[in-house]
């Protein structure tokens, strides 16, 4: 399982790990990505450090508002790994309607202009692949007839 650190949000590493312990995950099933600066980064990031392997199940733990682009994210890098959504309440997040107050209202649809530009990267970063694909595999033409 790798977390991510969010010490900078008011929840660290340790406070993790004990909340996992108390749920009976061994600490040692516990990587820390320290490194991204995003979700897109964690990622990328955690599949190089959990080097998951086809089949295996994660636990995603997020904030509830969060978890679209979470899943997005990482079921894009990690296509072969079944993730299990487990969201959490942030105290971000008011629970009257998200309009009615001006600090959810700019951090659901932050979040959700950040959902759409993912899908849409992700959509360029699939077709890049496939053109770089057939590039090496020869068959698009280097040179056309002029």
């Amino acid at each position: 399982m790798a977390v991510r650190d969010q010490a900078e949000k008011g929840a660290t590493f340790e406070d993790s790990a004990a909340l996992f312990e108390s749920l009976g995950v061994d600490k040692s099933r516990l990587l820390m990505e320290r490194s991204s600066r995003n979700t897109e980064e964690n990622a990328k990031f955690s599949k190089v450090l959990a080097a998951p392997k086809s089949g295996e199940r994660w636990w995603l733990v997020t904030s509830a508002y969060h978890m679209p682009r979470a899943l997005a994210e990482i079921s894009h890098q990690l296509p072969d790994v079944t993730l299990i959504p487990f969201p959490v309440v942030s105290d971000r997040l008011r629970l009257e309607p998200w309009w009615s107050n001006g600090t959810t209202t700019r951090l659901v649809l932050s979040e959700y202009f950040k959902y759409l530009y993912a899908h849409l990267r992700m959509r360029f970063d699939d077709a890049a692949v496939e053109v770089h694909s057939v590039r090496f595999a020869g068959l698009w033409p280097h040179n056309r007839a002029q």
